[in-house]
């Protein structure tokens, strides 16, 4: 499909097709046909009644990659440094649990 938008004689829309699978058309007096196409070639179509009371046209906005909340920083610290406590703590407990069996059977 091409980007195309068709208007009637009178200025009213007529057609909007995209190329990202969407397709509007107007099927005479208050019809219209929706059809949105998926990535697998499947579609999804909607008749509906109605009216258009207002169109624009919006251009594409610069992509920006999505920024973690803070909260997800602070967790991508403080988790390995927990790790790092706990095994650290483990240890010393293991550590200190052989000395006193160590002293015990001495």
């Amino acid at each position: 499909m091409t980007n195309r938008v068709q208007f009637n004689d009178d200025g009213t829309l007529d057609e909007v097709v995209t190329d990202g699978g969407a397709h509007l058309e107007h099927m005479g007096g208050r019809g219209w046909f929706l059809s949105m196409q998926r990535k697998d070639g499947s579609e999804y179509c909607v008749w509906f009644t109605g009216k258009i009371t207002y169109q624009e046209e919006r251009e594409a906005g610069e992509y920006k990659e999505p920024q973690p909340e803070p909260l997800t920083r602070i967790q991508n610290i403080l988790v390995p440094v927990i790790v790092v406590f706990v095994i650290v703590g483990a240890g010393w407990v293991l550590a200190h649990a052989v000395l006193a069996i160590w002293q015990a059977v001495m």
